[in-house]
């Protein structure tokens, strides 16, 4: 989310002037908007872009200008009926159910993380785990030509907080982790939810040139149906065992 601070021109009107309703919301195709977006380039020291949206014909429009050039995309906007609003879906089960932890950590060593769990030849999942005796957060994953787990634990200097009510472990497919943590490259600080059914909460919070914070979330479910949440005794009553 933006707010309108971090723009130097903001202007919202009704669609209804009677409406009272501060917010409108569209829809696009995702695909089509990052095209849009690549045609900008990626140096945006010396341009200026604008996004427009009209109800009168429907279309979100970008624009660009860039030393006199001006490049202009209009985008059809979509229809959705409520029942198709998967992203509020996902945020609704995610906050229906309790939450069990929750970690802020610093984005640079979580990447590095990253790209030694993508390193695993033939590794498809991941299983992330938060325990609260003792307080650690572990990434494991296994592949056909080895495996690999990184275990951080809580007094490192990666956390800037770690709350853990009831220790965890839930497996994700490694593509989608891969994708949720896109923007560590750009991130200052990342924050990691679970939830009781298995679902994560992924928040990156981003510092822009202008000293503005946004952030981008990023929900996905396991995919492994069943029960991983253990009480604060696990590891002592796997050690009496042995």
């Amino acid at each position: 989310s933006f707010h309108s601070g971090y723009f130097d021109d903001y202007i919202f009107k009704p669609i209804n002037e009677h409406d009272n309703d501060e917010r409108i919301r569209i829809f696009i195709n995702l695909t089509t908007f990052v095209d849009c977006l690549l045609l900008f380039g990626s140096s945006l020291e010396t341009t200026a872009g604008t996004i427009t949206y009209n109800s009168d014909d429907a279309l979100l429009k970008l624009s660009l200008e860039d030393s006199g050039i001006l490049t202009t995309c209009d985008i059809s906007t979509l229809y959705m009926d409520n029942n198709e609003d998967i992203g509020y879906e996902l945020f609704s089960a995610f906050l229906s159910s309790n939450e069990l932890c929750q970690v802020i950590l610093k984005s640079e060593i979580l990447k590095e993380a990253m790209h030694d769990l993508s390193d695993v030849y033939g590794a498809t999942t991941v299983a992330i785990e938060i325990t609260k005796n003792p307080e650690n957060l572990t990434f494991m994953t296994v592949g056909t030509m080895g495996e690999c787990e990184i275990e951080f634990p809580r007094l490192s200097d990666l956390f800037v907080s770690f709350r853990c009510d009831k220790s965890s472990k839930w497996t994700y497919p490694l593509t989608s982790l891969q994708l949720g943590m896109k923007a560590l490259n750009i991130s200052k600080e990342t924050f990691i939810r679970m939830n009781e059914e298995g679902v994560i909460c992924i928040q990156h919070q981003i510092e822009t040139n202008r000293g503005h914070e946004i952030y981008i979330d990023y929900l996905m479910v396991s995919d492994v149906v069943n029960e991983n949440i253990y009480d604060d005794n696990h590891y002592e009553d796997n050690d009496d065992d042995q």
